[in-house]
């Protein structure tokens, strides 16, 4: 799972949960001469690439791995006055996602989109896309047929947060009972039709930190569940199959909940020019190894 550090710089953290150090991945931050950085924001992780925002419109692509960069297409600034991100998917070639506005959003309208769970070729947004308060329903994409639809989500449970686990699209809620977990699953896509999975009460947070569950990865061998909201540092495991809260992790930062995966493929769009506006990405020191001291995963 990838995490930014205080010092905005980006690792992962090992899903098996071991002891291992976490890996220092780049530095996307680009620091003037008294110091203060300009922050290029994280938004999407796919098949090891990780994309970042670094200006409304102009987006960098990187490989940690095999360190090679460059930009995305630049946005034209026309016809839409601003535009952000939705979804990073595969057809044929890798692309970015983007809503566009053609004037500033009303107070009514989000800023943005979660990130989707994707599972086969399909993306999934619950609770947090433009349409979502006017109709209750979860957003779909297929990135197939590059085609959106609108369904319905688990019954009594508008704030779930979508998740992957043992292949299947799942979808996990601790409200409106914030000691209770349930965990659903989309038996059949096109009927829209869900099913309780497992329902497993859980003891009262002893963190001060408002834990607003809005996401969840799986981690380990799929037995464990790790939950909890990109603004709060304090992340829940869960074991699944023993049905109990095994501990609290708290950072120093919030994570991302964004899944990374190493590859060393090297794709022909790195070869391309750059734009003269792309900021460069630093990557770790190979003499130096991965190891990195400045965030701390503590269980309690």
């Amino acid at each position: 799972m990838i995490v930014i550090t205080p010092s905005s710089t980006v690792s992962a953290v090992p899903l098996t949960l071991d002891p291992a150090r976490r890996r220092f991945l780049c530095d996307p931050t680009e620091r003037n001469k008294n110091g203060i950085a300009t922050w290029s924001k994280l938004r999407s992780s796919l098949h090891g690439l990780l994309v970042f925002e670094q200006r409304p419109g102009l987006y960098a692509v990187c490989n940690p791995v095999t360190r090679q960069w460059t930009n995305l297409p630049v946005l034209a600034p026309d016809p839409c006055f601003t535009a952000f991100t939705c979804g990073f998917y595969f057809h044929g070639e890798y692309r970015l996602l983007c809503h566009g506005e053609e004037a500033s959003p009303s107070s009514d309208r989000p800023w943005g989109y979660q990130q989707p769970v994707a599972h086969g070729e399909i993306l999934y947004w619950s609770s947090t896309h433009p349409q979502a308060g006017r109709t209750g329903k979860m957003l779909a994409f297929d990135t197939a047929s590059e085609t959106f639809r609108l369904m319905s989500g688990p019954p009594g449970a508008p704030m779930a947060a979508l998740l992957e686990l043992d292949g299947s699209l799942c979808a996990q809620n601790l409200l409106p009972c914030p000691t209770r977990l349930d965990i659903w699953v989309l038996q059949d896509h096109e009927a829209e039709r869900w099913t309780l999975r497992l329902r497993m009460e859980v003891p009262p947070l002893r963190s001060p930190c408002p834990c607003m569950v809005s996401t969840a990865i799986s981690a380990g061998d799929g037995s464990m569940l790790l939950i909890g909201d990109p603004l709060c540092p304090l992340v829940l495991l869960f074991d699944i199959e023993g049905k109990r809260l095994v501990k609290e992790l708290h950072f120093r930062t919030a994570p991302s909940f964004l899944v990374f995966s190493e590859s060393l493929v090297s794709h022909a769009f790195f070869q391309l020019p750059r734009c003269p506006e792309l900021k460069p990405l630093k990557f770790p020191d190979r003499a130096s190894g991965d190891s990195c001291q400045e965030e701390q995963i503590l269980g309690c």
